[in-house]
C-alpha cells in the first residue's frame, strides 16, 4: 500500500501575507491567541485534502521551532482541522526540503506527497522534493488551484519509495498502484 503524506507549512499556505511578511487580514495583536494568525478556511482546504484522500499530514512549518506539537495540533484544531490526521513533524536541517527528505527516510514507506509551501530560496530550498512541491503565493495562501495539484500529487503523482540522500531526489514514475 501506498501512503500519502503533506507536508505542511503555515505562514503563506494557511494565512496570507504580503511581500514584506505582514499578515494581510487584520488581526488585533493584543487580544491574540496562539493560532489566531491563521485562515480557518484555508486550514479547512487542507483538512479536506486529508480526510478526502486519507493523506496524514507532516508540520514543516518553522512553527514547530517555537511551538510544541500538542500547542500546534490545538492550534489547528480550534480552527477545525481533525488531531487524527496529524503523523508529526520534520526534524530540524539546514534547509526545508532537506527537513522534509530526512523525514522521508527516517520512516521509510511507499508514498506519495504533496508539499504545501510558500517558499523555495534560501533556507527553504526545495531541490531534494520539488517534484513534490505545490508553490502556494503567500498573498492568497493555498488557493483552491494549489488544493488540486496537491490531490492530483497525493493521487498520481510520483511516489517516494526508497530512503535516499536527503539533498537528491529520483522519484518513482511507477504510477502503477
Amino acid at each position: 500500500m501506498i501512503d500519502r503524506l503533506i507536508f505542511l507549512d503555515f505562514d503563506g499556505v494557511l494565512n496570507r501575507v504580503d511581500p514584506k511578511g505582514f499578515l494581510i487580514r487584520n488581526i488585533d495583536w493584543l487580544h491574540r491567541l496562539p493560532g489566531d494568525q491563521l485562515e480557518t478556511s484555508l486550514v479547512h482546504r487542507v483538512a479536506s485534502l486529508a480526510t478526502n484522500l486519507d493523506a496524514q499530514v507532516v508540520l514543516s512549518t518553522s512553527w514547530r521551532e517555537t511551538h510544541t506539537m500538542p500547542d500546534l495540533i490545538g492550534i489547528l484544531g480550534r480552527h477545525g482541522f481533525p488531531a487524527d490526521r496529524i503523523l508529526g513533524k520534520t526534524p530540524r536541517r539546514a534547509v526545508r526540503g532537506q527537513e522534509i527528505a530526512a523525514f522521508l527516510n527516517q520512516h521509510p514507506r511507499a508514498a506519495r506527497l504533496a508539499v504545501l509551501d510558500d517558499n523555495d530560496r534560501g533556507q527553504f530550498d526545495m531541490t531534494a522534493v520539488r517534484p513534490w512541491l505545490v508553490h502556494t503565493d503567500p498573498a492568497h495562501g493555498l488557493t483552491r488551484g494549489d488544493a488540486s495539484e496537491a490531490s492530483r500529487l497525493l493521487i498520481h503523482g510520483p511516489v517516494w519509495s526508497d530512503p535516499r540522500p536527503a539533498d537528491v531526489y529520483q522519484p518513482s514514475l511507477d504510477m502503477r498502484v
